[in-house]
């Protein structure tokens, strides 16, 4: 996958390489997962879902066995009139900020960081 891809967006993109996808993954079950980051201090907004869609677009011509996707928006902010969605291929775009991202990822993984935190901890007080 990563070597069609890699040609197909450096065809695409070629003139200008700052305009590929940041990060493209793709599961085990075969699921797409495209991530667009903007900087720290960009408020995203509905101008930025053709970018995204045309990454997309790329992608599922040159991958047509590839299932839905799941496409992230990740900026400083967002335009509350911007809403999560779902295209009519089934894949799905979400926007969120970094703010958001690490209060969610903190929550899912409240455990582990619980644990390391008192694995850490010991070794810190004894020294």
């Amino acid at each position: 996958m990563k070597t069609i891809l890699d040609q197909e967006l450096d065809k695409k993109f070629k003139k200008d390489e700052a305009k590929r996808p940041d990060l493209i993954l793709k599961t085990l079950q075969n699921q797409l997962v495209l991530v667009e980051l903007k900087r720290p201090n960009y408020t995203i907004t509905v101008g930025d879902l053709p970018k995204l869609l045309g990454y997309l677009s790329v992608i599922r011509q040159h991958m047509p066995q590839m299932k839905m996707a799941d496409c992230y928006l990740v900026g400083g902010r967002y335009d509350e009139s911007l809403q999560d969605m779902t295209t009519s291929e089934g894949d799905r775009i979400f926007r969120t900020s970094y703010a958001e991202l690490v209060e969610n990822a903190q929550f899912r993984y409240r455990e582990i960081l619980d644990v390391l935190a008192t694995e850490v901890m010991p070794s810190e007080t004894s020294d």
